[in-house]
């Protein structure tokens, strides 16, 4: 009769220490405990393929509980910039919505300038078209950058102020991050998922390659 005695590594809690009588026969369970810590079992989920990640218990004003109801007109908003360009250059906005995508491009500061003003009114637009609409974003970045241009070209400070204000950008990492323990990065960028072919694209990459290699 085959008998097991798991434990857990002192400098490893995800490695199992199995010892077994000789001769026994049999394999060696690969899920994880339930009395494990939750660290330990995600980190062995990691290893076994299982989806890395566990819903923490619901809190009022974190993780899920900051995303507000589906609206019309709600929309993804990203952002990438070069920081090796003379002064720095955020060369592209990027939005997403009913469907489809709108780019705006900048390959130098007067080009940035201008790409911050047309994202701007477009966000002017979509929000007087569909009053309870949200920005979707992920991590803080996009506001700070704004925060930065805006300043830096002395175009929309206050009606960014104004969307600030109204609570208009929605982070999902700080709702993942406060929702969900250890979620693996490609699962992230998952609730904007619908930015990342279009990022691909843009750079001439696959997407698939792209999602994985998050």
């Amino acid at each position: 009769m085959r008998e097991i005695m798991d434990r857990l590594s002192p400098g490893d809690p995800t490695q199992r220490i199995v010892f077994m009588k000789p001769g026994s026969t049999g394999t060696i369970p690969t899920s994880a405990p339930p009395t494990w810590p939750p660290q330990a079992r995600l980190q062995h989920a990691r290893k076994t393929g299982m989806p890395a990640f566990e819903l923490r218990a619901p809190e009022p004003g974190k993780g899920f509980a900051l995303l507000p109801e589906p609206q019309a007109g709600d929309q993804f908003y990203d952002i990438e910039g070069d920081p090796h360009f003379e002064g720095g250059l955020e060369y592209l906005h990027g939005v997403w919505f009913d469907g489809q995508f709108q780019p705006f491009w900048a390959h130098d500061h007067a080009a940035e300038a201008r790409a911050l003003a047309e994202l701007l009114e477009f966000f002017r637009a979509r929000l007087t078209a569909y009053p309870e609409a949200r920005i979707y974003h992920y991590a803080p970045y996009e506001i700070t950058a704004l925060r930065r241009l805006t300043t830096k070209y002395g175009i929309g400070e206050a009606f960014l102020d104004r969307l600030l204000r109204e609570r208009r950008f929605v982070d999902l990492f700080a709702v993942v991050r406060g929702g969900a323990d250890r979620l693996r990065a490609q699962l992230f960028h998952q609730v904007d998922g619908g930015l990342l072919w279009p990022k691909a694209r843009w750079r001439g990459e696959d997407g698939g390659r792209l999602c994985r290699g998050l």
